[in-house]
């Protein structure tokens, strides 16, 4: 929602075009984390780094804290490929254009992130969420899938 504020503020969008596209992408949001955590507690698939502790280092630590919930399918990839689905039919897909949602926080370095489009945003998603141990590939691949399908459903909307 913050990058939707700061495109629309660069564009000098109208009220109804503003209106819309909120509602567009707060209908998908919400639409994927739902989505996604249907699947997570259908299947109730162990994350990478409980399989490593269990099973190969029982004193390995992630670099990155994960949610204690189910890991397959991943939310963040589903959220991230519905807004990117959303965001590119609003303002096209090779829209390039700068994340400042985290510019002011101190518990993380949150130096704005530059990207050339919406779908190289929700790759580096994913890839942050693989590097991580968070997720395994395959559930990066479903949330990513379930996500575009989500942003077309929404897309496909007319209000």
């Amino acid at each position: 929602m913050t990058i939707l504020i700061d495109i629309l503020n660069k564009e000098d969008k109208d009220l109804e075009f503003a209106a819309k596209a909120f509602a567009k992408l707060g209908i998908g949001l919400h639409d994927a984390t739902v989505a996604s955590w249907k699947v997570k507690y259908h299947y109730n698939m162990l994350r990478p780094e409980t399989y490593i502790k269990e099973n190969i280092d029982r004193d390995f630590i992630s670099l990155i804290n994960s949610q204690a919930t189910p890991e397959y399918s991943c939310s963040a990839a589903s959220v991230g490929m519905t807004g990117a689905e959303i965001l590119n039919e609003l303002f096209g897909y090779n829209y390039a254009f700068t994340d400042r949602t985290h510019a002011f926080r101190k518990d993380i370095d949150g130096t704005p992130r530059s990207f050339q489009s919406f779908q190289h945003m929700a790759e580096e998603i994913n890839n942050s969420n693989l590097y991580g141990g968070i997720h395994y590939r395959f559930s990066l691949e479903a949330g990513q899938k379930q996500g575009t399908q989500i942003g077309k459903n929404i897309n496909r909307l007319t209000m």
